[in-house]
């Protein structure tokens, strides 16, 4: 009789120990990929998205500090390069954090804004480069983010945003003033 209890009991210990792997096993998992990217997959995609913006605005910086057409626009060239080279070397550590690769070069859009900007002199490429910087769609895609999107999920993305929204407004209304010199 007692070689059946033992038996018995040492079968429910079993069966409660195979039970509960799986159950802490996937729980195990689930915390171990939070703990590893500690990003969702669309704050790596604005991440993605922002490196590229700010790649853009660089390229077009450098373009206009040596093309542009007024003093004051290459001064607003060399302060724009600046400060998106500074923000995206801030990214670029946060992207690093979370284990995300930035993206490498411009997409075809930019290379074509880019190519448009190249064929200009003059007064028109000061227009067309400030029209570039103080597009209004920058800001809102990162007002958007910020108050609506999933960076509220991860604190270290959404003081960069908040860090950058500020700059950006600054330097949109800049482009917009000198944007209305020309005629």
């Amino acid at each position: 009789m007692s070689f059946s209890f033992a038996r018995l009991f040492l079968m429910a210990v079993l069966s409660c120990c195979l039970l509960a792997t799986p159950a802490v096993s996937i729980a195990a998992r689930t915390q171990e990929m939070i703990n590893h990217s500690g990003t969702s997959k669309l704050d790596k995609d604005f991440a993605r998205e922002v490196a590229r913006g700010l790649q853009r605005d660089i390229a077009l910086a450098v373009l206009a500090e040596r093309r542009a057409g007024t003093t004051d626009v290459k001064v607003f060239a060399r302060k724009v390069r600046d400060r998106r080279q500074q923000a995206l070397d801030n990214l670029r550590q946060l992207m690093k954090q979370t284990r995300l690769v930035p993206p490498n070069g411009l997409d075809d859009y930019q290379r074509r804004e880019i190519r448009t900007l190249r064929g200009l002199i003059g007064p028109n490429f000061d227009k067309k480069f400030l029209s570039y910087i103080s597009h209004p769609n920058y800001i809102r895609f990162f007002d958007f983010e910020l108050h609506s999107g999933a960076l509220r999920t991860y604190q270290p993305v959404q003081g960069f945003v908040a860090q950058q929204l500020p700059i950006l407004h600054r330097d949109i209304a800049r482009a917009k003033e000198l944007l209305s010199s020309y005629p």
